[in-house]
């Protein structure tokens, strides 16, 4: 995320300065909209990123515990969000176990989801998925994700590696 936030204000920087120049000079009315449409792209950047955050800063400390954390195909294993906070009881959560290849970056192949509610007192959610039985195992060139997301957030994804 530090890096798209570096990546964007480089950006923002290049493209403002631009249609600022361009803006004083005597250029056509189609360079300006040409110039423009970098600054529109950049205040996109902006506005995705900023709403990131804020969803983060909503959600506050979430922990995804996975036990056991290294199951064999076939095995069950479970799945608690924890929060640090009351103010989601009773949110569903959506609760992914992914298996994802890397070819380049990591593409999913493979997905278990289950939905679980916060339950009030206990500021967590629960869930327990078995891993299939055609399941590859965990390599360099593939692995097994969790992830947990409470449902008015997504972006606010709480992730963890499983051993399979």
């Amino acid at each position: 995320m530090r890096l798209l936030w570096i990546f964007t204000l480089f950006w923002c920087a290049i493209s403002f300065t631009m249609v600022g120049v361009v803006w004083q000079s005597s250029a056509p009315p189609a360079v300006l909209g040409f110039m423009s449409l970098y600054a529109v792209i950049g205040l996109g950047l902006l506005a995705f990123l900023i709403k990131s955050h804020y969803d983060r800063w909503r959600v506050g400390a979430a922990r995804l515990i996975v036990n056991p954390s290294s199951v064999e195909v076939g095995e069950s294993l479970t799945l608690c969000l924890q929060m640090e906070n009351d103010k989601f009881s009773g949110q569903s959560v959506k609760f992914e176990l992914l298996g994802q290849q890397d070819d380049d970056g990591w593409t999913t192949q493979q997905t278990i989801t289950q939905t679980a509610t916060i339950q009030p007192a206990l500021r967590q959610a629960m869930v327990r998925l078995t891993v299939p039985d055609n399941a590859t195992e965990s390599s360099a060139t593939w692995r097994w994700r969790a992830t947990a997301v409470v449902a008015k957030y997504p972006r606010a994804k709480v992730e963890c590696d499983v051993s399979v």
